[in-house]
Protein backbone atom coordinates (compact mmCIF):
# COMPACT_ATOMS: atom_id res chain seq x y z
CA UNK A 1 0.00 0.00 0.00
CA UNK A 2 2.89 2.33 0.72
CA UNK A 3 4.14 1.83 -2.83
CA UNK A 4 0.83 3.18 -4.16
CA UNK A 5 1.52 6.53 -2.52
CA UNK A 6 -0.74 9.05 -0.85
CA UNK A 7 -3.71 10.75 -2.49
CA UNK A 8 -5.48 7.58 -3.58
CA UNK A 9 -8.30 5.63 -2.03
CA UNK A 10 -7.39 2.19 -0.73
CA UNK A 11 -9.89 -0.50 0.21
CA UNK A 12 -9.07 -3.92 1.61
CA UNK A 13 -10.85 -6.70 3.45
CA UNK A 14 -9.74 -8.21 6.75
CA UNK A 15 -10.98 -11.10 8.84
CA UNK A 16 -12.50 -10.56 12.28
CA UNK A 17 -9.45 -12.18 13.92
CA UNK A 18 -7.29 -9.28 12.70
CA UNK A 19 -9.54 -6.86 14.58
CA UNK A 20 -9.61 -8.85 17.80
CA UNK A 21 -5.81 -9.20 17.80
CA UNK A 22 -5.35 -5.45 17.26
CA UNK A 23 -3.51 -5.96 13.96
CA UNK A 24 -5.89 -3.68 12.04
CA UNK A 25 -5.35 -0.80 14.47
CA UNK A 26 -1.57 -1.21 14.18
CA UNK A 27 -1.80 -1.31 10.38
CA UNK A 28 -3.93 1.86 10.26
CA UNK A 29 -1.45 3.66 12.52
CA UNK A 30 1.45 2.61 10.27
CA UNK A 31 -0.40 3.79 7.18
CA UNK A 32 -1.23 7.14 8.76
CA UNK A 33 2.43 7.59 9.72
CA UNK A 34 3.25 7.19 6.00
CA UNK A 35 0.60 9.74 4.95
CA UNK A 36 -1.96 7.18 3.77
CA UNK A 37 -5.19 8.30 5.38
CA UNK A 38 -7.73 7.43 2.69
CA UNK A 39 -7.99 3.78 3.69
CA UNK A 40 -11.23 1.84 4.04
CA UNK A 41 -11.12 -1.52 5.74
CA UNK A 42 -13.92 -3.99 5.16
CA UNK A 43 -14.18 -6.39 8.06
CA UNK A 44 -15.64 -9.74 7.14
CA UNK A 45 -17.08 -12.36 9.48
CA UNK A 46 -17.07 -15.38 7.18
CA UNK A 47 -17.44 -17.86 10.03
CA UNK A 48 -20.58 -16.21 11.37
CA UNK A 49 -19.13 -15.96 14.87
CA UNK A 50 -20.29 -12.39 15.45
CA UNK A 51 -23.96 -12.84 14.58
CA UNK A 52 -25.31 -12.54 18.13
CA UNK A 53 -22.95 -9.86 19.41
CA UNK A 54 -24.09 -6.25 19.80
CA UNK A 55 -20.72 -4.83 18.69
CA UNK A 56 -19.14 -7.73 16.83
CA UNK A 57 -16.04 -5.84 15.73
CA UNK A 58 -15.80 -3.11 18.33
CA UNK A 59 -16.41 0.56 17.56
CA UNK A 60 -16.51 1.01 13.79
CA UNK A 61 -17.33 3.99 11.61
CA UNK A 62 -19.58 1.96 9.34
CA UNK A 63 -21.28 -1.41 9.69
CA UNK A 64 -23.08 -3.01 6.74
CA UNK A 65 -25.53 -5.72 7.63
CA UNK A 66 -26.15 -7.95 4.63
CA UNK A 67 -29.70 -9.23 4.42
CA UNK A 68 -30.36 -12.77 3.20
CA UNK A 69 -34.03 -11.96 2.52
CA UNK A 70 -33.11 -9.07 0.21
CA UNK A 71 -30.54 -11.24 -1.57
CA UNK A 72 -33.07 -14.06 -2.01
CA UNK A 73 -35.43 -11.58 -3.66
CA UNK A 74 -32.61 -10.22 -5.88
CA UNK A 75 -32.68 -6.79 -4.22
CA UNK A 76 -29.02 -5.79 -4.58
CA UNK A 77 -26.97 -4.59 -2.97
CA UNK A 78 -28.58 -6.55 -0.17
CA UNK A 79 -27.66 -4.16 2.62
CA UNK A 80 -30.24 -3.93 5.38
CA UNK A 81 -31.01 -0.21 5.77
CA UNK A 82 -32.29 -0.64 9.32
CA UNK A 83 -29.40 -2.56 10.88
CA UNK A 84 -26.57 -0.96 8.92
CA UNK A 85 -25.03 2.09 10.57
CA UNK A 86 -22.44 4.76 9.90
CA UNK A 87 -21.01 7.57 12.00
CA UNK A 88 -21.43 9.74 8.89
CA UNK A 89 -25.21 9.39 9.27
CA UNK A 90 -25.32 10.63 12.84
CA UNK A 91 -27.16 13.87 13.46
CA UNK A 92 -24.05 16.00 14.03
CA UNK A 93 -22.86 15.35 10.47
CA UNK A 94 -26.17 15.94 8.66
CA UNK A 95 -28.22 18.97 7.82
CA UNK A 96 -31.78 19.02 9.17
CA UNK A 97 -33.35 18.08 5.81
CA UNK A 98 -31.14 15.00 5.41
CA UNK A 99 -31.72 13.90 9.00
CA UNK A 100 -35.50 14.32 8.65
CA UNK A 101 -35.67 12.29 5.43
CA UNK A 102 -33.42 9.59 6.90
CA UNK A 103 -35.59 9.23 10.00
CA UNK A 104 -38.83 9.16 7.99
CA UNK A 105 -37.40 6.55 5.61
CA UNK A 106 -36.20 4.32 8.46
CA UNK A 107 -39.56 4.59 10.19
CA UNK A 108 -41.38 3.64 6.98
CA UNK A 109 -39.04 0.72 6.26
CA UNK A 110 -39.31 -0.58 9.84
CA UNK A 111 -43.12 -0.62 9.66
CA UNK A 112 -43.07 -2.03 6.11
CA UNK A 113 -40.94 -4.96 7.25
CA UNK A 114 -43.40 -5.69 10.05
CA UNK A 115 -46.30 -5.56 7.58
CA UNK A 116 -44.37 -7.66 5.04
CA UNK A 117 -44.25 -10.48 7.59
CA UNK A 118 -48.02 -10.30 7.96
CA UNK A 119 -48.55 -10.20 4.20
CA UNK A 120 -46.25 -13.21 3.73
CA UNK A 121 -48.25 -15.18 6.28
CA UNK A 122 -51.81 -14.08 5.48
CA UNK A 123 -51.77 -12.27 2.11
CA UNK A 124 -52.05 -8.61 1.21
CA UNK A 125 -55.86 -8.76 1.21
CA UNK A 126 -55.79 -9.31 5.00
CA UNK A 127 -53.81 -6.12 5.56
CA UNK A 128 -55.85 -3.42 7.36
CA UNK A 129 -56.87 -0.62 4.98
CA UNK A 130 -55.15 1.91 7.25
CA UNK A 131 -51.81 0.15 6.69
CA UNK A 132 -52.07 -0.34 2.92
CA UNK A 133 -50.47 3.02 2.04
CA UNK A 134 -47.56 2.37 4.41
CA UNK A 135 -47.02 -1.08 2.92
CA UNK A 136 -47.12 0.14 -0.68
CA UNK A 137 -44.78 3.07 -0.04
CA UNK A 138 -42.43 0.75 1.83
CA UNK A 139 -42.40 -1.57 -1.20
CA UNK A 140 -41.53 1.35 -3.45
CA UNK A 141 -38.79 2.65 -1.18
CA UNK A 142 -37.24 -0.81 -0.87
CA UNK A 143 -37.32 -1.12 -4.68
CA UNK A 144 -35.73 2.32 -5.12
CA UNK A 145 -32.91 1.36 -2.75
CA UNK A 146 -31.89 -1.36 -5.23
CA UNK A 147 -29.74 1.23 -6.94
CA UNK A 148 -27.53 0.09 -9.77
CA UNK A 149 -24.31 0.21 -7.79
CA UNK A 150 -21.08 -0.61 -9.56
CA UNK A 151 -20.28 -3.30 -6.98
CA UNK A 152 -23.62 -4.99 -7.73
CA UNK A 153 -23.07 -5.28 -11.50
CA UNK A 154 -22.11 -9.00 -11.32
CA UNK A 155 -25.40 -9.76 -9.52
CA UNK A 156 -27.82 -7.46 -11.33
CA UNK A 157 -26.20 -7.47 -14.78
CA UNK A 158 -27.00 -3.75 -14.90
CA UNK A 159 -24.40 -1.03 -15.37
CA UNK A 160 -23.61 0.98 -12.27
CA UNK A 161 -25.08 4.47 -11.99
CA UNK A 162 -23.82 7.40 -9.93
CA UNK A 163 -26.59 9.17 -8.01
CA UNK A 164 -25.75 12.20 -5.90
CA UNK A 165 -26.79 12.39 -2.27
CA UNK A 166 -29.06 15.33 -3.09
CA UNK A 167 -30.82 13.40 -5.89
CA UNK A 168 -31.28 10.40 -3.59
CA UNK A 169 -32.77 12.57 -0.86
CA UNK A 170 -35.15 14.25 -3.32
CA UNK A 171 -36.25 10.88 -4.71
CA UNK A 172 -36.74 9.35 -1.26
CA UNK A 173 -38.78 12.35 -0.17
CA UNK A 174 -40.98 11.92 -3.27
CA UNK A 175 -41.57 8.27 -2.34
CA UNK A 176 -42.32 9.17 1.28
CA UNK A 177 -44.73 11.93 0.20
CA UNK A 178 -46.60 9.63 -2.20
CA UNK A 179 -45.50 11.17 -5.51
CA UNK A 180 -44.82 7.70 -6.98
CA UNK A 181 -47.79 5.85 -5.45
CA UNK A 182 -49.15 5.18 -8.95
CA UNK A 183 -45.87 3.65 -10.22
CA UNK A 184 -45.51 -0.11 -10.36
CA UNK A 185 -43.03 -1.40 -7.79
CA UNK A 186 -40.84 -3.23 -10.31
CA UNK A 187 -40.44 0.00 -12.32
CA UNK A 188 -38.44 1.40 -9.38
CA UNK A 189 -35.93 -1.47 -9.26
CA UNK A 190 -32.44 -0.35 -10.32
CA UNK A 191 -33.60 2.94 -11.85
CA UNK A 192 -30.88 5.27 -10.60
CA UNK A 193 -32.99 8.40 -10.15
CA UNK A 194 -36.71 8.99 -10.48
CA UNK A 195 -35.87 11.65 -13.07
Amino acid sequence: MSALGSGIDIAFAADRSHVISGDILKLHEQLQDKGLDRVTTFLVDLKGEAVDEDLPFGPLETLWHFDADLAARHKYPAVNPLYSTSSVLEGAHLDQNHLSIQQRAQKLLRRYRELRSLVSARGVEKLPAAEMQTYKRGERLEAYLTQSFYVAEPFTEKAGVTVSVQESLQDIRKILDGAVDSEEVDELDYIGTLG
